[in-house]
């Protein structure tokens, strides 16, 4: 597929020059797209984001899971917030 973009052919007269079918390149086209779709979008989920905390240290912490809101006070366990953060839906 890399070749084919760097080509600047269309679909069609890469296939031709490649002597490949058409309907092959189509199908591998399509799941090879769909492949780095998914990985893209499982990498963005995946993500970490940078917290910066200028607040004091009685202030609580929000943490946000889509729906889900979890709220972190001073004094907390540890291993209980990495236990809840394990449970969480994807």
């Amino acid at each position: 597929m890399e070749a084919f973009e760097a080509s600047g052919l269309n679909g069609a007269q890469w296939c031709r020059s490649q002597e490949i079918p058409v309907k092959q390149f189509r199908y591998w086209h399509k799941k090879l797209r769909r492949r780095a779709a998914a990985q893209s979008q499982e990498t963005a989920k995946n993500q970490w984001t940078a917290v910066s905390r200028e607040t004091t240290a009685d202030t609580p912490l929000l943490l946000v899971c889509g729906s889900i809101k979890i709220e972190v006070r001073q004094p907390f366990n540890p291993k209980l917030l990495q236990a809840v953060l394990k449970v969480l839906p994807q």
